[in-house]
């Protein structure tokens, strides 16, 4: 399994990654892994409403407790407008992980 997170971390150093579903169970957890595993990765989370103001929430948590999670981006948007909200930001090169319950 250390070589499959090396060569993820590889992969991924330098790069960009939209999250969706960030606030959920599994996204947190996906989020906090993707702060301890991939520091050389810029992460964007797409979340409804006051992205801003919901990342500082979810990044309270006790899952991030010892983690930076300064750098993360928010984007506000919906995956039931994807077409409006993600493609803007797939041009960006973003690797996106796609976590949103639909």
């Amino acid at each position: 399994m250390h070589h499959v997170t090396e060569t993820l971390r590889e992969s991924l150093s330098g790069k960009s990654l939209l999250l969706t579903g960030a606030s959920g169970f599994v996204g947190k957890a996906v989020l906090a892994q993707c702060l301890h595993e991939l520091p050389e990765t810029t992460v964007t989370v797409l979340l409804r409403g006051d992205a801003e103001s919901r990342l500082r929430h979810i990044l309270t948590g006790e899952i991030f407790e010892g983690l930076d999670g300064s750098e993360v981006r928010a984007l506000s948007g919906d995956l039931q407008r994807p077409a409006r909200t993600v493609r803007r930001h797939d041009r960006h090169g973003h690797t996106v992980i796609d976590d949103g319950v639909q």
